[in-house]
């Protein structure tokens, strides 16, 4: 057995070739300590302080089978073939870049240790399991991951250092990630009780020079504070609006009937002095063009308001990956 250091844990870790990780918390940069391809089975801590996108790197390479959310897992073992190292160090760059955290550890390459350190891999994959037995509960428990790490920066708790870019290198996390809403010049009365109570800046007389971006949505549908919504323009037939451009709405505030003389009476607001994370991608003008073409196909009308009919966001969840996708596509076409 040798005592890893700051200094040389990361280097040791990476010679290792780990097929089994068992950590706390993993970073975006996981990749730089173990190799992707060699890796077997995950067990995390699905709390504040991994990144949801690093998970779902992971399930997308491993598969939700081997990729198991504990919650009270606090151990950092890395378990190769012929040794294994254990100590304070996470998958993350706070945890084995040496810049950041003082950290200690073991590697050991005796039987013994290597057997035993295997149980315990074995015992936390079997509490992980009853903890989240299905992909679908696993889901939830990323998407509130996401929620939660947002709600972090829009109060200051951290600060968002993750660069913004393209949609061509935009990952999904969950299709709560995000939400699409058309909009469109509608008259509107906005309840300035509920508003007020919400926030004093969302006061009427203040309203305009205090907000950066709003909408609404129906009281039902589920998006709250911490979650971005893609708002596009759109005509009164639905279809999307050359005229004006796609823009960003992260919500501060999620007010329920926040409108006196529309169906659509939750208010969703972006104040111009909150704090928020990287948008989820760049909106440039050929992304614009991009997502206004992809919304006129037929393929993706679940997202527009049909005549006679309420629109509800939350009916178009499970199309969102597709969207995102079908975008990917149309953006290279018009990058070429």
């Amino acid at each position: 057995m040798r005592i890893l250091t700051t200094s040389d844990a990361a280097e040791a870790i990476r010679a290792i070739n780990a097929k089994r990780v068992a950590v706390a918390y993993i970073g975006g940069d996981w990749e730089k300590y173990v190799t992707a391809d060699g890796l077997q089975e995950v067990i995390v801590s699905p709390t504040f302080g991994s990144n949801p996108k690093a998970i779902r790197q992971l399930q997308a390479k491993l598969g939700w089978d081997r990729v198991h959310f504990l919650d009270q897992l606090h151990a950092k073992v890395y378990l190769g073939e012929e040794s294994a190292a254990f100590g304070s160090f996470n998958l993350t760059k706070n945890g084995l870049s040496g810049e950041v955290l003082e950290e200690l550890g073991a590697i050991t390459e005796d039987p013994a240790h290597l057997a035993q350190l295997a149980g315990e891999f074995e015992r936390w994959r079997e509490l992980a399991m009853q903890c989240y037995p299905s992909p679908d509960k696993k889901e939830l428990k990323l998407k509130a991951l996401e929620v939660q790490l947002s709600l972090g920066v829009r109060h200051g708790f951290i600060k968002s250092a993750e660069p913004a870019v393209r949609i061509t290198d935009y990952q999904l996390v969950t299709d709560g990630s995000l939400s699409l809403v058309w909009c469109r010049n509608v008259e509107v009365v906005r309840d300035d009780r509920a508003l007020t109570a919400a926030h004093p800046l969302l006061a009427e007389a203040t309203f305009e020079e205090n907000v950066a971006n709003w909408t609404t949505v129906l009281n039902d549908d589920e998006i709250s504070e911490g979650m971005w919504v893609l708002l596009w323009p759109a005509r009164s037939d639905g279809k999307p609006d050359g005229r004006g451009v796609a823009s960003w709405l992260y919500v501060h505030h999620a007010i329920a009937d926040g409108i006196t003389n529309d169906e659509y009476k939750k208010v969703l607001v972006q104040l111009k002095a909150g704090n928020q994370p990287q948008p989820p991608f760049v909106l440039d003008s050929v992304t614009d063009r991009a997502i206004k073409a992809v919304l006129g196909q037929e393929e993706f009308s679940c997202f527009r308001e049909k005549d006679g009919e309420l629109w509800s966001a939350d009916s178009c969840r499970g199309h969102i990956g597709r969207f995102i996708a079908a975008l990917k596509e149309e953006y290279l076409l018009r990058a070429s």
